[in-house]
This record gives C-alpha cells, structure tokens and sequence, in this order.
C-alpha cells in the first residue's frame, strides 16, 4: 500500500509539474505574440526593461508567521531558479496530508539564490530551513549557513525536494509508542518464595499461557481487561526452586515483583 501511495504521490507531482511547464511556454507564446515596442511593464523597449530589472531587487514573497506557530510548524524559505518553480513547489506542499502534531508553513519564497535577508530571517522563524531548488550551492553560502547554524540544502529534484519536506515533518511528529507483548501468564495461586537474606516471600504462581516470560521486562497485572499494576522487571522469578531470567509456553513459575 506504501509502494501504491508514493507511486500516486510521484504520479501527482509529475502532472502539476507538467501543467507548469506547459502554462509556462503558453505565457511565452503570448509574450512573443505582443508588440515589441512596449512589455508588459510599460518599458518603451527591452533595454530600458533590462535596466530597470537590474536595479530592483530578487523577486520574493514574504509571509509574516504568527505568534501561535511554534513547536508544531515546520517554517520553510524557499528560493528557486524561477517563478513557475515557486509555484509548483507551492503546490505540491499545499497537497501533503493535514496533521495536528506537524505542521508546514511556506513564509517567504523566492528567485535566485538565498540571501542575506534569507540567512536572518531564518535565524529568527522557529524551526525554519531554506531549502534550493534548482539553484548551485555555493561553498560560501553554506559555509555561512552552518556558520549561523541554519539548516539548508538545495535540489534539482521534485521528488528529493518533497523527501526533504516530508522526512522534516516526520522528524517534529512525538514518538509513537508501540507494545510489543512477549508472553502472557494466568494467575494460579500465590506461592512463597525462597529470596537470598529476606527469608521467604509471596510470590504469584504463574502458568505462560502464550510467548515467553522475560524477567527483565514491563510486566502488567491486568484485571478484567484494566491494567492495576505496572512494573518494570520482576524482582525474582522462579521455576521450581531455580532462579530463571526466561520461561516459555506451558511452563508454570512464581514471579515476585
């Protein structure tokens, strides 16, 4: 089923990505189609548009994260080699399945390789990473990434760049906890037991109704299926009048704990 779901998940990702690329060369088509006297800025000509894109800035969104994100939020700062790409990425976070433990928040986008801006913001967001996508890594911004100890890595990759996103929120989920039962026992009677120094002590006479019995694990007294007692290994546990660490099905021994 896991195999299925990343092949849909791949599936999925291909199709928004083709429709990008696909939306992107129709803009193309249409921009070529203009007159060329005037783009669409409202530049007389390409020169003076070049010009002017010169002395602006990189193109970037900013999002402002709000107080009540914190522990539970992955905050991302995304650069990319272009605007289709912001958005597909876009996209694809905007799919992943919804969770209440692990969150993700894109809080600032952009074109071309991080910046300085990008590095202080980063510092300052709570759990924030940049992550690249299709843009060089250079050993100098990485050197001041790890300088400032901010997370950050870069792609060229669709499906290694979502792994990245989604082994990030793996990473803030709490810790599931799982029982693995090793044994069962059936109460049969109390027994006294022979202890080293204390004399004789009660003990409760057990048969292994399935599994194993292991000394040093979690033992739960259940009574009419309500755990009442817990205890983290058994003081001692005894077949006849032999000290044992293990006892299998079938068998019967007194355990004190």
């Amino acid at each position: 089923k896991e195999i299925v779901a990343y092949r849909m998940d791949r599936e999925a990702y291909a199709d928004i990505w083709q429709h990008r690329v696909q939306q992107q060369e129709q803009n193309r088509k249409i921009h070529r189609s203009k007159p060329r006297n005037r783009d669409d800025r409202g530049f007389k000509d390409s020169t003076q548009a070049r010009k002017r894109a010169r002395s602006k800035s990189p193109v970037h969104d900013v999002v402002e994260v709000d107080g009540t994100e914190m522990d539970d939020t992955l905050h991302l700062i995304i650069r990319a080699d272009c605007q289709g790409s912001l958005e597909a990425l876009n996209d694809y976070i905007g799919a992943l399945p919804a969770n209440h433990d692990a969150k993700v928040s894109v809080v600032k986008t952009g074109v071309g390789p991080p910046t300085t801006s990008d590095l202080t913001d980063a510092e300052i967001i709570p759990n924030c990473k940049i992550l690249m996508f299709s843009l060089k890594l250079t050993n100098s911004l990485l050197k001041e990434a790890n300088k400032r100890k901010i997370p950050l890595s870069a792609h060229d990759v669709i499906y290694d760049f979502m792994d990245q996103v989604r082994d990030s929120l793996s990473a803030m989920l709490p810790p599931v906890e799982k029982t693995n039962i090793l044994g069962t026992g059936e109460f049969l009677q109390a027994l006294k037991l022979n202890t080293r120094g204390r004399g004789t002590a009660v003990a409760a006479g057990l048969k292994v109704r399935s599994g194993t019995l292991h000394r040093k694990a979690t033992w739960r007294v259940v009574r009419d299926e309500e755990i009442i007692f817990v205890a983290e290994g058994a003081e001692s546990m005894q077949h006849f009048k032999d000290s044992v660490e293990t006892i299998g099905k079938g068998e019967e021994c007194g355990v004190m704990l």
